[in-house]
């Protein structure tokens, strides 16, 4: 869905410059660029690409067509919905973007809510459900192609683990520029040095190989995404600091 609201906070990556809608063209003020909206999405990656980019954009890891459809948060995506519920409170009025949207499940997820959603992602492997009744924007998180302050809410699912360091400090200066004084982000991922529930994890991993060892499971799609992990964080301690350096304070941590 490319709204005219998408098209009036939406920002050319290039040079910064407002968008206009002229009948079905939207075309960047500044530079003239003509955006793509063929999709159903603004394509707003940045003309020069960042040389580090996730495998995220390779078809192989979306063999599975796992995202062409939306199914309800189960498991660990329950984990994560009800913890982004909790701190983020999703209320009709709120202006929200989804960083890394993925196919857009966690917008369906909170549809409900009465929120503006807008998410942007990287990669254009987007559900159906989620072009027809989300703005939705094909673009680098490294270079948010959004207004400053546009936002009061954000989250970030599963996404930050993918980043190199730099990336990750990237990422994070762009949320804030993005996010109203005194918005919010939840971030949902990990660091590398594991607090006690990596136990249960590391369990439920010895059980998930052996399962597959009998055929039960096939787990070679799940092992090309983690393969794409970087990790840039390595506790608690950094993150605070990481966090400081790009203008947000940590409200709380938890598993």
């Amino acid at each position: 869905m490319i709204s005219d609201r998408l098209v009036a906070l939406a920002r050319c990556p290039d040079c910064a410059a407002p968008l206009t809608r002229e009948c079905d063209l939207v075309r960047c003020t500044g530079c003239g660029r003509l955006v793509e909206t063929g999709g159903g999405f603004l394509d707003l990656r940045p003309r020069a690409a960042f040389a580090e980019q996730t495998k995220y954009l390779e078809h192989e890891l979306h063999a599975d067509a796992r995202h062409e459809s939306i199914a309800p948060p189960v498991l660990g995506s329950r984990v994560r919905q009800d913890m982004l519920r909790r701190f983020l409170q999703p209320a009709a009025g709120d202006l929200i973007v989804d960083l890394g949207c993925g196919n857009g499940r966690a917008m369906a997820w909170n549809a409900a809510s009465g929120a503006a959603l807008t998410g942007i992602d990287i990669s254009p492997f987007f559900a159906g459900e989620a072009l027809a009744a989300f703005d939705l924007i094909l673009g680098d998180l490294r270079r948010l192609p959004l207004a400053d302050a546009s936002f009061n809410k954000a989250w970030s699912l599963d996404v930050f683990e993918h980043l190199s360091p730099q990336a990750f400090r990237d990422v994070l200066d762009e949320a804030h520029r993005v996010l109203q004084p005194g918005g919010v982000l939840f971030m949902y991922t990990h660091v590398r040095r594991n607090g006690w529930p990596a136990v249960g994890v590391r369990l439920m991993n010895r059980l998930a190989r052996a399962c597959e060892r009998v055929g039960l499971i096939d787990l070679r799609q799940e092992r090309l995404r983690k393969s794409d992990h970087l990790n840039p964080i390595a506790d608690h301690a950094e993150l605070r600091a990481v966090a400081a350096d790009c203008g947000f304070s940590i409200d709380r941590i938890t598993y």
